[in-house]
């Protein structure tokens, strides 16, 4: 997908695996897909969002429960955290990167 959207001139942003809940076994899988997923977007100097850390709890790493409605999938406010999370580490940046310099304002 990185290459087809390369290909066709559109901007990839790479994003992390969320956590889970419920499952502690799966954690340390996704921790290992996420950094070959951060390796991977950082070798192409792309941007990758890092969702897993945006929606985990700190302490133990599991997807915080008032993101989710059943431990895996994400209820409304885990989707807006997503959105937020996307629009702050990679839209805004994208937005405001190229924007030509103005004087007189």
């Amino acid at each position: 997908m990185y290459e087809k959207a390369v290909d066709n001139n559109v901007e990839p942003i790479g994003c992390t695996v969320p956590s889970l809940l419920g499952w502690d076994e799966g954690i340390q899988p996704r921790l290992t897909l996420n950094h070959l997923l951060q390796s991977f977007y950082g070798e192409k100097n792309a941007l990758c969002v890092d969702l897993f850390e945006a929606t985990c709890d700190p302490a133990t790493k599991r997807l915080r429960s008032e993101y989710s409605i059943d431990g895996l999938h994400f209820n409304t406010l885990g989707y807006r955290k997503t959105a937020e999370t996307i629009f702050n580490e990679a839209v805004r940046r994208m937005l405001t990167r190229n924007l030509p310099f103005k004087t007189g304002l």
